[in-house]
């Protein structure tokens, strides 16, 4: 690029031009040319008159050629307008100078004639400076410019050989008042143009602007003195002609300046330190033309470097969906104003980019600006994926809590606004933990993924589902007229669960439960509405699950009771309000105790006794499980240990093991521990489990009782046939007896379908050796049919209560007795 510069550079005719115009030696040529023709007029006037017309015919072709060839860079539709123009403009003066009189080219020529051709040029001079200014900001297309220009010359030179333009000189008399008023309009055009300029001059460069007023006045000047002269061999004739050279260089001047003289300067002067500059950098004009462009950004627009000088910044830089009136990077260029890290998306490459802009002066006063691209696509990209993982959960990539609750704010200013509702759903996956658990997290990740896809399923544009945390999803309805939506939304979330998830070559059947509030009835305010579906979602979960339920008031007393019953029950065991209670078991032939079952009671100071099936619930699911079941396994083998030595022999007993506490990794260790401390055989204890924790199949629990029957530990199935029915675990480990749940024996001697049930439940035990236990016996005639039908124990009201371990002994000293 350098190198292209110095060669352009070098002495030629264009290097020539091209010379800086600074100080008095621009002023040589035409000072000296104009002395020269002064000289001459001395001798021929006829002859001055040729060279000075011919001078100035001279130069306005020369900045008419210099026009059209630099305006493919230089996009200065201004001067390419003046360019075109002149041309013509030097064409009407040929006519002139040739029918001046003493020349003898044109046949019939005389002074009118001349003097028609100078009106009609003139005024064409003058309509031209005139219109100029107006394609500051308007383009041009030059052929067809060309074209009417030279048809509006074609037809002014027709009408001065017609002899349709009045007389504007007669021999011997001189100037005709017509001659005389057109050079007046000429003037005022010509003050007019220069008006207009001066309200354009901030399109252009300052000096330019100069030099053109300075044209324009000369032009004034020398039209004054045409007004003056009575013969065409005149003084005032021949000070005009002067005076028309002068701004016709004036005027080439500019163009040199505008078309080679700045651009070239520019190039020379910085080239090599804006290729050192790694983004891509322009200099540009105040109309956006590209002056210099470095090697960065020819590359990025895919051109050399002489191909992208000269084209506005917009069409290779910016964004294609935005015009050039349109872009902000394009406004501030225009007005000169700076620009400090704009970012701009290009759809058509999907970049991001960011421009700057800072003033610029190029040479001479020349006013541009620096205007530099970077590419900021990946650090957009990665503000982008901070914000997502500010706002979205990174495994499903639903929206998380943050970005829930905005939304929730938002819908509940919206519904306050248009007096409309919004639902907010919990949606709970129910036994998910265990699947967790047992399964893996990687299982219960993409058991998440499934749900969470299932659930957007349901929901339609403005709707939102997120997660809220674990495998909890929150639901937003927006906008509401009624309850139906919310309705119809729950009941396809629980059809949508409803199919089986296949997951690594498992089939997972998963229900869900929901809870739902609604603005404005329920609450509202955001966090009040998010507790009452929390709270709904957990009645849900108490009615049986895989349901849903609407918030009521009583649910919020409910759940502010189960809140005060977790808080005592955090506290229950070291304020010594938990106990154990042992229910005995019958040998139903002979009617002999031959082992008690271990149950637990709460006595609150506030509450008084609690339930078991309402506070072992409220255990399992607040973790207080773990600590209440190591305070239950002590106490009972305490007790235990105690009663064997009252006895003398050993009574066996049954436990109740949570499945958390088969999951902890120290509980085998412990176990083995007080059974050493309370010098009691494992044999002696009976470990009950349910069939639900079977089905879960978690790794840990199923080694766990494997670890348990080992150490010689008897397995207990507890309410056999309420389950799942897992029969293959009863094959899968020893269990030493199953108990028929009291449902089941309660109707056992009014109801077939029970008696049934329960000949086929001791059927099956007897055929793999195991041991029948009946639970709630509360009659005679039930325990008579469990005899009967060759069932081992009995175990109920009948028989005995749940005994406090004095009780207990008391109970056995005197033998065993029937309640009924």
């Amino acid at each position: 690029m350098n190198t292209r510069l110095e060669e352009m550079l070098q002495p030629s005719w264009l290097g020539y031009l091209a010379e800086p115009f600074a100080g008095w030696r621009g002023w040589v040529v035409p000072l000296g040319l104009s002395l020269l023709l002064v000289l001459i007029s001395q001798t021929n006037f006829v002859l001055f008159h040729t060279l000075a017309e011919l001078f100035a015919i001279m130069v306005a072709v020369i900045l008419s050629v210099v026009a059209w060839h630099t305006y493919s860079f230089s996009r200065n539709h201004y001067l390419m307008y003046l360019g075109v123009g002149y041309f013509w403009v030097a064409i009407l003066d040929l006519l002139h100078t040739l029918s001046f009189p003493g020349v003898s080219v044109i046949p019939a020529a005389d002074a009118g004639m001349t003097i028609e051709f100078w009106i009609v040029t003139r005024v064409f001079e003058a309509l031209l400076l005139l219109s100029g200014p107006l394609f500051f900001t308007r383009s041009i297309q030059p052929v067809p410019l060309m074209l009417l220009f030279g048809l509006i010359a074609w037809l002014l030179a027709s009408w001065v050989f017609s002899g349709v333009i009045p007389d504007a000189y007669v021999e011997g008399e001189g100037l005709t008042r017509f001659k005389v008023l057109s050079e007046y309009v000429v003037i005022l055009l010509l003050m007019a143009s220069a008006g207009l300029l001066t309200w354009y001059r901030n399109h252009m460069d300052r000096d330019i602007y100069l030099l053109m007023i300075g044209a324009i006045l000369l032009t004034v000047a020398a039209e004054l003195t045409f007004t003056l002269y009575h013969s065409v061999y005149s003084a005032p004739l021949l000070i005009g002609h002067i005076l028309k050279l002068l701004s016709f260089w004036l005027i080439y001047y500019a163009v040199i300046r505008t078309t080679l003289t700045a651009p070239y300067r520019v190039l020379a002067r910085g080239s090599s330190t804006y290729d050192a500059i790694p983004d891509p950098t322009l200099l540009v004009d105040a109309d956006g033309i590209i002056r210099q462009v470095n090697r960065a950004a020819a590359a990025r627009a895919g051109r050399e470097p002489e191909a992208v000088v000269g084209r506005h910044c917009h069409d290779l830089f910016h964004s294609a969906q935005y015009s050039q009136g349109e872009c902000v990077i394009c406004q501030h260029v225009h007005s000169s104003q700076p620009l400090a890290s704009y970012e701009q998306y290009l759809s058509e490459t999907g970049e991001w980019r960011e421009y700057s802009l800072a003033p610029f002066g190029l040479v001479d006063g020349l006013k541009g600006m620096v205007h530099v691209s970077t590419d900021i696509t990946a650090r957009k990209r990665a503000e982008e994926q901070l914000i997502r993982q500010a706002n979205y959960d990174q495994l499903t990539h639903l929206p998380n809590r943050a970005l829930a609750m905005d939304r929730l704010q938002v819908g509940l200013s919206r519904a306050a606004r248009n007096h409309t509702q919004v639902a907010a759903m919990f949606v709970d996956l129910d036994n998910f933990k265990n699947i967790n658990d047992s399964l893996g997290h990687r299982v219960g990740d993409e058991l998440l993924v499934v749900a969470a896809g299932r659930f957007q399923a349901t929901l339609e544009a403005g709707e939102t589902l997120a997660r809220w945390g674990g495998d909890e999803f929150l639901v937003l309805l927006p906008e509401l007229q009624g309850l139906e939506r919310a309705e119809a939304v729950a009941e396809q979330i629980l059809q949508a669960m409803s199919r089986p998830v296949q997951i690594e070559q498992r089939e997972l059947i998963v229900s869900a439960s929901i809870g739902i509030a609604v603005y404005p009835d329920d609450g509202q305010d955001p966090d009040v509405l998010l507790s009452d579906a929390d709270t709904a979602m957990y009645r849900a979960k108490a009615a049986g699950r895989n349901t849903y339920r609407f918030f009521t008031p009583e649910m919020n007393r409910d759940a502010a009771l189960r809140l005060e019953l977790e808080s005592e029950l955090r506290h229950a065991v070291e304020k010594g309000e938990l106990y154990m209670v042992y229910q005995p078991q019958i040998e139903l032939r002979s009617r002999q105790v031959v082992g008690c079952e271990a149950l637990m009671r709460w006595n609150n100071r506030r509450f008084g006794e609690v339930p078991p099936d309402r506070f072992i619930p409220l255990a399992e699911e607040s973790g207080l499980i773990n600590p209440i079941g190591e305070w239950m396994l002590n106490r009972v083998l305490s007790d235990m240990s105690a009663l064997n030595r009252t006895l003398g022999r050993h009574l066996a007993v049954s436990i109740n093991i949570s499945s958390r506490q088969l999951r902890e990794p120290s509980f085998l260790e412990r176990f083995r521990h007080y059974l050493e401390e309370y010098a009691l055989a494992p044999g002696d204890l009976l470990i009950e489990i349910t069939e639900s924790l079977l089905v879960e199949d978690d790794e840990a629990t199923m080694g766990c009782l494997d670890a348990l029957v080992r150490m010689g530990m008897r397995l207990s199935m507890d309410d056999f046939g309420t389950g799942y029915s897992s029969l293959s675990y009863l094959k899968r480990f020893p269990f030493s007896e199953i108990k028929i749940d009291r449902d089941f024996v309660r109707d056992i001697t009014t109801d077939p379908g029970d008696a049934a049930l329960c000949l086929a439940i001791i059927a099956m035990a007897k055929g793999l050796g195991i041991q029948v236990v009946g639970e709630g016996v509360e009659t005679a005639a039930q325990a008579d049919f469990l005899s009967e039908h060759e069932a081992d124990i009995g175990q109920g009201y009948l028989f005995s209560r749940p005994l406090r371990l004095e009780d207990l002994c008391g109970y056995l000293g005197v033998g065993v007795r029937s309640e009924e």
